[in-house]
């Protein structure tokens, strides 16, 4: 199970283990809430090699009175949340031990998370040149809402990272058009395939308003590549980028709430077929793919294992 990405170095038996424990766990925090789980007896240990959005049982609809345990879980483990940090002096909140996160860290980790699985439970075209118009059509729109304001706001980097990264509609524009270029130069000499991320440095101009020419010739250079399927991870660029617009509160603790419950709203707002659909981003050949089930792994597992790394940080020397 991946919480924390810490599991990497465990052995097979260690990692089932684990696996174990998690669902131990579970199994009496869903009896202690009144919603106990429906179970087979004993279990089986499957070595999984392909990707993890393929397991089948992430593919079975859930259904309402299934998401609405799970809802209340969420809650539950929310309070937990509370309760850890409430426990914990503010000064701890930035002590580290070595690579380890600190508390502040981990806090705006999670609170990404949750704004992750809102962007995974959109729906995309099925076809990849469909899929990056849409896309970045989506992006384009956003930046128009701000030619000629300049505004800026902070959002959780990526995971290398680890800190949190200011934006400007005009870094956006910036940062997106470098990236196209990179797609653009692969395609034209086969150079190296550019990642799904660009150089998040400030620039000195950064904080200047984006102008309708910039947005422009980001929408001229993608009909370009687009036509090529070679360039479809753009598809999860655009994505990522403009949600680097969307303004959530400061404070690591509000912004955490706020994420949680957005998350948890689209969630409760969904009918039996939206439970049911299954959203593939058509960047591979095999997605990725998400579903309802798949990313309530971001509200129970990934919580879970933050909460243990927060006591942790919060409790070292």
């Amino acid at each position: 199970m991946g919480l924390t990405g810490h599991e990497r170095g465990a052995t097979r038996d260690e990692a089932i283990e684990r696996c174990r424990a998690l669902v131990a766990g579970e199994i009496a925090a869903y009896e202690r809430l009144g919603v106990p789980l429906e179970l087979t007896d004993g279990d089986e240990v499957v070595d999984w090699t392909a990707q993890f959005w393929l397991i089948p049982e992430l593919l079975i609809p859930i259904r309402p009175a299934q998401l609405q345990a799970v809802l209340l879980r969420m809650n539950d483990l929310a309070s937990e949340v509370d309760r850890v940090l409430d426990a914990l002096p503010v000064e701890r909140w930035d002590r580290r031990n070595g690579d380890e996160w600190s508390v502040r860290i981990a806090i705006d980790h999670l609170a990404s998370g949750m704004s992750v699985g809102v962007q995974n439970l959109e729906p995309v075209p099925l076809d990849p040149v469909a899929a990056q118009a849409a896309t970045c059509a989506e992006l384009v729109a956003r930046l128009r809402e701000h030619i000629g304001k300049r505004v800026a706001m902070d959002h959780f980097g990526t995971n290398d990272e680890s800190r949190r990264i200011r934006w400007t509609p005009r870094k956006v524009a910036r940062v997106v058009g470098a990236l196209q270029a990179a797609w653009a130069s692969h395609l034209a000499d086969g150079g190296s395939e550019p990642g799904p991320f660009g150089q998040h440095d400030d620039d000195a101009d950064d904080d200047k308003p984006v102008s309708p020419m910039e947005i422009d010739q980001l929408e001229a250079t993608d009909r370009a590549l687009r036509s090529d399927r070679r360039a479809r991870l753009l598809i999860y660029s655009y994505r990522y980028y403009r949600s680097r617009l969307t303004k959530w509160p400061d404070g690591e603790r509000d912004r955490l709430r706020a994420m949680y419950g957005a998350f948890r709203d689209r969630l409760s707002a969904f009918d039996d077929a939206e439970l049911a659909r299954v959203r593939v981003l058509p960047i591979g050949p095999l997605g990725p793919v998400s579903t309802v089930r798949g990313e309530l792994r971001i509200g129970i597992a990934h919580v879970l294992g933050h909460i243990a790394q927060i006591r942790a940080a919060g409790a070292a020397d």
